[in-house]
């Protein structure tokens, strides 16, 4: 039985559709920062089969329909997938060259069609544009960062290559052998592979997009669970985990560890002088400031309220009390602008270090908590180093 290649671009081209009708529907389920990208990417996947479906028409509708209007959906299809991978990135993606790209094929399309009709001149160029547009959308993805380029961005970058490569290649072989093809769906190797590929790659590319998206989305989410959504800081998780890991690493190999624990000095007379809005934009001055004060290897978080805390690992306790002061100083030294003047912000600060006597992390934390309350007694705006209570062994009485 010979294969009729209508009748498979047919159902390849309905699936398609159906694939993307049906991404239409759960792209509001997706985060709002894919949501956009993802929303051009499936306006491109419902348009490229639609493209693919007026083709197989060919013959039973007019030719302004399956000629004209179905290449023109497929060179603006993939138009919309270049704008979803530049909107993916962050990168302008205006529609205009979509557009653009679109009305540049229409006096060939129109020239090869009704005044010299050349199957293989259409071909040619149509090939020629949507190669320039698949291997645009290789290699954007190819150019994003290395935290974004997992399995899923290599598996679409490598079948847009294919694809931009094997589209580069149909153009040139058309432009030069024009005898080669008589009638769009004959049943030759070229064909085969054109409408086999054209099938494939909106289903194949459209999840690997997916996958990006969905990666993306996690990523987020994990960085949701351990930052604080105020201030962009570690939360009191992240601290609690990078704690945990530091007093390990300098358990093992005896390295020194210090904690600073810092809170704001009468911060609610902010709130109650300028509103808790107020006093939120005020926390998140403050984190910048804090930000710049420490330095690369220093963690930075914040415990909650206008508790803030700094791990510093291989650092003793007279390095961790200049650290302790500069933050200070530097925190002391900024005006914060309220809604009607600018006020000074000041910080109680608690030292600790890491001794033989602490048993985890939150032995250290607790004891420079306990230190930033003694400054708070001591006046505030200054630091306090907790030393650890040595318990002296009981000498019998004889």
């Amino acid at each position: 039985m010979d294969f009729d290649i209508r009748t498979a671009v047919f159902l390849g081209a309905t699936l398609s559709l159906l694939i993307g009708l049906l991404l239409a529907l759960v792209v509001r389920d997706f985060p709002e920062s894919v949501r956009p990208s993802l929303s051009l990417w499936t306006r491109g996947t419902v348009l490229l089969p639609l493209g693919f479906l007026l083709l197989t028409l060919r013959g039973v509708w007019p030719d302004l329909l399956t000629v004209l209007l179905a290449n023109l959906l497929l060179v603006v299809a993939f138009g919309y997938y270049v704008r979803a991978v530049l909107c993916f990135r962050g990168l302008p993606h205006r529609a205009q060259w979509t557009w653009l790209l679109a009305g540049a094929t229409i006096p060939g399309l129109w020239w090869f069609t009704y005044v010299d009709p050349q199957l293989t001149a259409r071909a040619a160029m149509v090939s020629a544009a949507l190669a320039v547009e698949v291997g645009a959308v290789a290699l954007v993805m190819w150019r994003m960062p290395a935290i974004e380029r997992g399995r899923g961005a290599w598996a679409s970058i490598s079948l847009f290559t294919v694809a931009a490569a094997f589209l580069a290649y149909r153009a040139g072989y058309f432009a030069l052998f024009p005898e080669s093809l008589a009638h769009p769906f004959q049943t030759s190797a070229m064909q085969l592979f054109s409408f086999a590929a054209g099938a494939l790659l909106p289903l194949v590319g459209t999840f690997g997009f997916l996958l990006l998206c969905v990666d993306r989305a996690r990523r987020e989410l994990e960085t949701a669970a351990t930052t604080d959504f105020l201030t962009g800081l570690c939360n009191r998780r992240a601290i609690g985990n990078f704690g945990t890991q530091a007093f390990a690493r300098a358990r093992r190999t005896g390295a020194p560890l210090a904690v600073l624990v810092l809170d704001l000095d009468h911060f609610k007379r902010i709130n109650d002088a300028f509103g808790h809005a107020a006093g939120d934009t005020a926390l998140r001055e403050i984190a910048a400031v804090l930000r710049a004060s420490v330095r690369a290897d220093e963690t930075l978080g914040r415990l909650g309220g206008e508790e803030f805390v700094i791990l510093l690992e291989d650092t003793d306790a007279a390095t961790a009390r200049r650290a302790a002061e500069r933050v200070r100083q530097q925190l002391a030294a900024r005006r914060i602008d309220m809604s009607s003047e600018s006020v000074h912000v000041t910080a109680s600060v608690g030292v600790a270090v890491l001794t033989g006597e602490d048993h985890s992390f939150d032995d250290v934390l607790q004891r420079a908590d306990r230190a930033m309350y003694e400054a708070k007694t001591q006046g505030r705006n200054c630091v306090v180093t907790r030393e650890p209570i040595v318990r002296q062994p009981l000498m019998s009485v004889g």
